[in-house]
C-alpha cells in the first residue's frame, strides 16, 4: 500500500458515503490506496473490526478540480 502498487491487493479508503432519495444505493467518495477497482467488480466492505459485507461495485466516476 505504501507503494501504491496497482497489482497488489485492492485497499480503498472511504471518506463519506451519500445515501441515494431512496436509500437503496450509496455513493462513496474514496481514494484507492492499493490494486485497481472495476465496476462489476466484487468487494468486501468492512465496516468496523468485525462487521464486513461482500457487495458489488456499480459505475465508477473520476472527479477532479481545476
Amino acid at each position: 500500500m505504501l507503494n501504491c502498487d496497482q497489482t497488489a491487493q485492492l485497499m480503498v479508503h472511504s471518506s463519506k458515503i451519500y445515501p441515494t432519495e431512496d436509500c437503496t444505493f450509496f455513493h462513496m467518495l474514496a481514494r484507492i490506496m492499493s490494486g485497481t477497482l472495476h465496476a462489476g467488480q466484487e468487494v468486501r466492505v468492512l465496516m468496523g473490526e468485525e462487521d464486513s459485507r461482500t457487495l458489488w461495485v456499480g459505475r465508477l466516476w473520476i472527479y477532479e478540480v481545476r
